[in-house]
């Protein structure tokens, strides 16, 4: 059995690098979350819509995460790498959200 070689263009060599940016840079926004939750001044009631909304962004960005992840293994196990604008594609399908937040870090590293 022939192996098959994956086919490799700047542009989807940068579509998957991109991407583990993007993992990268929501793995650091989480852990700001994170220690932004933990110093929070307690006692915390219930009812602490600030502490509250950390927590669902710590939850939304759990749940981005994952998605990324997920693409991201799915995407470096084909036989042919994407290009930039099929992974955006792909995660406007699987949340509009994820998709919203990795044009805007792909655009702000073009920027640099």
């Amino acid at each position: 059995m022939a192996q098959q070689q994956r086919t490799t263009s700047p542009a989807a060599s940068a579509g998957l690098k991109l991407l583990a940016n993007f993992i990268e840079h929501l793995r650091a926004e989480k852990a700001r979350l994170s220690e932004q939750i933990g110093s929070y001044p307690g006692p915390i009631p219930a009812c602490d819509a600030q502490f509250n909304h950390l927590l669902e962004k710590r939850s939304r960005l759990s749940f981005e995460l994952h998605l990324a992840d997920r693409l991201l293994a799915i995407e470096t196990t084909r036989s042919a790498e994407p290009g930039i604008d099929t992974l955006v594609e792909k995660m406007r399908r699987i949340d509009a959200e994820i998709a919203r937040k990795f044009v805007a870090v792909c655009d702000r590293a073009a920027a640099r």
